[in-house]
């Protein structure tokens, strides 16, 4: 099922997110969706924690996105 056509569509100037992302299956989806709640000139930042999967067995292990939309 469509995630952005299931909620109420209220813009959102920021979507942020710490440790989710690694969880989530479906990503294409979860990132359309984002597209579809951000303003236009809106930001979505997340926060991926590797080390709690072992994923980064050297250094700090997380990832950093950023992402605009647009304008």
């Amino acid at each position: 099922m469509d995630i952005a056509k299931r909620s109420r569509c209220v813009l959102a100037g920021l979507i942020f997110s710490q440790a989710v992302l690694e969880h989530v299956d479906g990503l294409e989806e979860t990132y359309e969706a984002m597209s579809v709640w951000l303003k236009p000139g809106g930001y979505a930042f997340h926060v991926i924690d590797f080390t709690a999967h072992q994923l980064a067995p050297f250094g700090t292990g997380i990832g950093l996105i950023l992402i605009s939309n647009g304008e």
